[in-house]
């Protein structure tokens, strides 16, 4: 296991490290979402229930796209250093 912290570690890699196997996909989101949305319609699960349920999804989701963020970001950095690295070698 890699060392918390390290310079470059995005959210995402951290994140990895910290969960368990299983974390649900945006297609799994949006399927179980569909049927937490059936439920409610035919009156089996509370609407604040489904209410809950979609705004976790979207916590999820929102989170999911920021770590993706931060991880091109990271590798944007990484690529400029390896850049300069070289550019100052052959200078």
């Amino acid at each position: 296991m890699e060392p918390e912290g390290r310079e470059g570690d995005s959210t995402e890699a951290k994140a990895r490290r910290t969960l368990k196997a299983g974390v649900l996909t945006a297609e799994d989101l949006r399927a179980r979402l569909g049927i937490v949305f059936v439920d409610v319609i035919e009156g089996r699960t509370e609407p604040a229930v489904g209410t809950a349920t979609a705004t976790i999804a979207r916590a999820l989701l929102d989170v999911a796209r920021v770590a993706d963020v931060e991880e091109q970001v990271a590798q944007i950095r990484r690529d400029m250093a390896a850049f300069a690295e070289r550019r100052g070698a052959a200078g």
